[in-house]
């Protein structure tokens, strides 16, 4: 599987595409059942467009364009908890049902989930915060 390299406030991270694809599902997700992710609803937009369009090695998830705006930083890092909290809830391996028929990465055009290493979201996520820093 390819890998896209994140950016952000000069910080770059490679992240595993699947990874990418999952953490967008989960986001896109989660984030419609609640209505406090407004700062961040269009990132989140952009995200769920981009699905579709996925390509090997090109997923972008424009960081940069809210990192200066602390609410809405403060709002993503509370979507990536809640993330981190959903993912939990599987144990070791989230289920390739969930990841091709319940999320929005069905929309996804060649891409089949296997059962899923919830360590890898981890990781992942944990990159992601990285370079969204404090």
């Amino acid at each position: 599987m390819a890998h896209s390299i994140q950016t952000c406030k000069g910080k770059s991270a490679v992240i595993n595409d699947f990874d990418l694809l999952a953490i967008i599902g989960f986001a896109v997700e989660l984030a419609d059942q609640s209505p406090r992710f407004e700062k961040i609803r269009n990132l989140l937009d952009d995200w769920r467009a981009s699905l579709p369009m996925y390509g090997p090695g090109v997923i972008h998830l424009k960081l940069d364009q809210f990192a200066e705006d602390p609410d809405a930083v403060r709002e993503l890092r509370a979507l990536l908890k809640l993330i981190l909290h959903k993912i939990s809830e599987y144990h070791e391996k989230i289920p390739a049902a969930v990841l091709n028929n319940e999320l929005p990465v069905k929309s996804v055009t060649g891409v089949t989930f296997f059962d899923y290493k919830v360590s890898f979201i981890k990781e992942a996520v944990e990159k992601i915060e990285a370079l969204i820093g404090e």
